[in-house]
């Protein structure tokens, strides 16, 4: 059977959702110490941020009511309505930001759509780790080294991480139509890119309205290729 190629931006949804909608101002200490920082993926096995997360993991999945909410964040929702709209089995790939925090919800959003939490047979989905060292974009299909607002002008040599990434899954995907982007929830600033890239390579773009659940497919616009290579550079 055929399936489609979802590339699937994962942001903080998961955690806003639970901290500012159902979660008491008492439980957020452990959330806002590492939201405020915004520790890169660097520190994930220190002990203070592993604590901090883990505090984090433990309250948003307190009782299991996470399991049972398909609308506990933007990735999810998101898939899912894509899901419904094409009617084709999907292969989601799951990007993190150079961040403690966008990990961390990329790998609740895997646990989310596995067997025992929400039998999606059609839906499968792709994160792994790298090391937490890793110098290379190469070394990761899954997390964006560097691409961390927090860190000055750094995030210029994440953006081209980004572009490096794409274009390394573009090339194991059979066919650009068979690929997509859903850029529904992370980094907001990365958007422009994203959608430059998509025109450049003809992939289709999708965007889910949080206030309507709408879905968009973004429609591609003929733009001058050397000019926007030059641009993208």
């Amino acid at each position: 059977m055929k399936k489609l190629k979802l590339i699937t931006f994962v942001g903080t949804s998961l955690f806003e959702h639970y901290y500012y909608g159902k979660g008491k101002d008492s439980e957020r200490r452990h959330y806002n110490n590492l939201a405020k920082q915004l520790h890169p993926f660097g520190h994930w096995a220190y002990p203070k941020i592993k604590q901090d997360l883990q505090e984090v993991e433990d309250t948003v999945t307190r009782g299991g009511v996470i399991w049972q909410d398909d609308e506990c964040s933007a990735e999810i929702r998101s898939i899912l309505k894509i899901y419904n709209e094409i009617k084709m089995p999907l292969e989601v790939f799951l990007i993190a930001t150079d961040t403690v925090l966008s990990v961390q919800a990329a790998l609740l959003v895997k646990e989310w759509f596995t067997p025992d939490k929400n039998h999606c047979p059609h839906i499968n989905i792709h994160f792994s780790l790298p090391n937490v060292d890793f110098a290379t974009q190469g070394k990761s299909l899954h997390i964006v080294k560097d691409l961390n607002f927090a860190k000055g002008n750094h995030y210029r040599v994440g953006v081209q991480n980004l572009r490096q990434l794409l274009e390394k899954q573009l090339g194991m995907a059979q066919k650009p139509k068979d690929f997509v982007l859903n850029i529904t929830a992370g980094y907001k600033a990365i958007t422009p890119l994203l959608t430059l890239l998509a025109y450049q390579h003809g992939i289709p773009l999708y965007y889910m309205y949080h206030e309507t659940n709408a879905l968009s497919a973004v429609p591609l616009i003929e733009y001058n290729l050397k000019d926007l290579k030059q641009f993208i550079k």
